[in-house]
């Protein structure tokens, strides 16, 4: 007679991942890791440094090409490219009419990643590039449509209107000044899938309020925000944030959240991957987290939580991936398992 039995992951024996040393919050798993990987314009190597040192998009147009010449050319440097094409602002504030420009990389067939990156440019480009901001969708099927600006008060009425505008499905607006009323104002951006707006510490429950009410609009702008990366958020926030329907991704950093906050996060049933950094949730504090019916990824670094936490979260039925403070605990969780039966 066979005798079987099951013998439950949490009651193995729980090592919390540098419990033993001091934390320190590591990169970001699903938000910065894209930058490095990021390809220069014109050449078919990752690029190694944030930082455009070289920009062939601005010396190609510098050029004056006529609307052909410069339309092949900029093929080239899209084939090149995989398809992958990153300008900074001085590509829309040459002698050429900046219309040309978009012009020609709407009629690019092969163009399936655009990235305006504005973080290392002067006030004056950074405004000119926004100022020129096409306000139609130049693309009928880019994959990845990405606007980023770093360090630059972005919160200013008629730059926030030329951005609402764009058809853009990324945008980064990092350390901006940003209060809650810019949140409605990206909230009805028509294709906006992904908003990573970190170290804007105005911005507050009633901002992500208003994303998410402009999120329920009609049509087209109907619930298409699927990544949010936010910092210093509290209960209140997170509470609005679980309103977002279609939201499968959340970085959260420098957070005041506790446990009512990650319960309001695991009652969502769209939320798949979840990154929480140098937020003090303290012992028991993400425990809630395991019983999300939708929780895939979840990567928990600095937030002082214990053995109650990893027991709780190895009985999960959905987390596939499970990383504290680096370190992955489902597989020696699994191996050790294995071992017994």
């Amino acid at each position: 007679m066979q005798t079987s039995f099951a013998l439950s992951r949490a009651s193995l024996p729980i090592d919390i991942p540098g419990s033993h040393e001091r934390s320190h919050a590591g990169p970001s798993r699903f938000s910065r890791r894209g930058d490095a990987n990021d390809l220069v314009v014109g050449t078919s190597r990752p690029r190694q440094s944030l930082n455009i040192s070289k920009n062939e998009l601005a010396d190609l147009i510098a050029r004056n090409l006529s609307p052909d010449v410069l339309a092949s050319e900029l093929q080239r440097l899209i084939t090149s490219n995989l398809g992958r094409l990153t300008a900074d602002g001085r590509a829309f504030t040459s002698t050429m009419a900046p219309c040309a420009v978009w012009n020609a990389l709407s009629h690019c067939p092969y163009l399936t990643h655009l990235t305006i990156d504005l973080r290392f440019n002067d006030r004056h480009t950074i405004e000119t590039a926004l100022r020129h901001l096409p306000q139609y969708d130049p693309f009928r099927n880019i994959e990845h449509y990405e606007l980023k600006i770093d360090q630059y008060p972005a919160n200013n009425p008629h730059i926030l209107d030329r951005i609402s505008q764009s058809s853009f499905k990324q945008l980064r607006v990092s350390r901006a000044r940003l209060d809650d009323t810019a949140l409605e104002t990206f909230g009805a951006m028509p294709k906006l899938e992904a908003l990573d707006i970190y170290e804007n510490p105005e911005v507050g429950s009633r901002g992500i309020k208003a994303l998410v009410e402009a999120q329920h609009g009609t049509g087209s702008r109907r619930q298409h925000l699927k990544q949010l990366k936010l910092s210093r958020a509290d209960d209140a926030m997170l509470e609005q944030v679980s309103a977002l329907k279609s939201l499968e991704r959340l970085e959260l950093s420098f957070s005041l959240c506790t446990s009512e906050g990650m319960r309001k996060l695991g009652a969502m049933r769209t939320l798949k991957s979840l990154s929480i950094e140098s937020s003090p949730l303290g012992p028991g504090g993400a425990a809630p987290l395991a019983t999300s019916a939708s929780l895939q990824e979840l990567s928990i670094h600095g937030c002082d939580i214990d053995e109650r936490d990893i027991a709780a979260l190895l009985e999960s039925k959905t987390l596939t991936s499970l990383r504290v403070n680096g370190e992955d605990v489902l597989r020696p969780a699994a191996r050790r398992l294995s071992s017994v039966i």
